[in-house]
């Protein structure tokens, strides 16, 4: 892979900008003032949390944009502890997986693994299948099976959480190229726009109809304990 090359895959829509001279237009849907950075609440300290994962359209195993995120409920409060976000093949996008089921464990969270329902799902179950016999142990991963609506605008209902600053971003994760992407996904994001990936945008989306899904299903918000001494946004 050339320096170009490499250069382009990492940096998404800015690379068309800067190596094509393509201008991108930001779109004016989620705003960067809107963006926090936090330090985040303890895994332990979460009632809910959840892994999300959006997959792209597959017919192959070629490299497609995907996400997956891990996001938190924490008093009332939307928490994005750790994504990843890009280019990738199907092998690549499950390694993305078993990383954060790593994370999950080792920072002593327990989160499912909820993925979109994607074109050819039963193949994409095997993919999973085959890597976890040649790891030894499975990831938890189980299909959103909900009906859901236009994806533009279902992202465009989740703009009020970061203009009510209801949303928080991991500030450990900053400098993180995944984050990066999907925080460009966000501010070029424009309705009808088929140029710009969505995939972070709608795994956000679909952890936080997951997490309020939790919160109807136990009867109420629930308000986790809270480190005194710890910093939180």
């Amino acid at each position: 892979m050339t320096d170009a090359v490499y250069m382009i895959h990492k940096m998404g829509v800015l690379a068309e900008r800067e190596y094509f001279n393509n201008p991108q237009i930001k779109g004016k849907i989620f705003l960067e003032e809107w963006l926090q950075f936090g330090k985040m609440p303890k895994l332990s300290d979460f009632r809910y949390l959840i892994q999300y994962l959006d997959p792209g359209f597959m017919k192959s195993k070629t490299s497609d944009t995907k996400s997956l995120v891990l996001v938190g409920l924490h008093n009332a409060k939307y928490y994005l502890i750790k994504v990843f976000c890009g280019q990738a093949t199907i092998n690549e996008m499950i390694g993305w997986c078993y990383a954060m089921d790593d994370y999950v464990k080792r920072n002593g969270g327990s989160a499912p693994l909820k993925m979109e329902e994607v074109f050819l799902q039963s193949l994409l179950y095997k993919d999973f299948a085959a890597v976890a016999k040649e790891k030894g142990y499975a990831v938890p991963v189980s299909g959103d099976k909900r009906k859901k609506p236009d994806k533009d605008s279902r992202i465009i209902a989740t703009a009020g959480y970061f203009e009510r600053g209801d949303v928080y971003v991991n500030e450990d994760e900053r400098q993180n190229h995944h984050l990066k992407q999907w925080i460009q996904q966000y501010t070029f994001f424009r309705p009808g726009n088929t140029k710009v990936k969505k995939d972070g945008l709608d795994a956000f989306e679909g952890a936080i109809h997951e997490l309020n899904q939790l919160v109807v299903s136990a009867g109420g918000f629930a308000y986790g304990r809270r480190n005194k001494s710890a910093k939180y946004f």
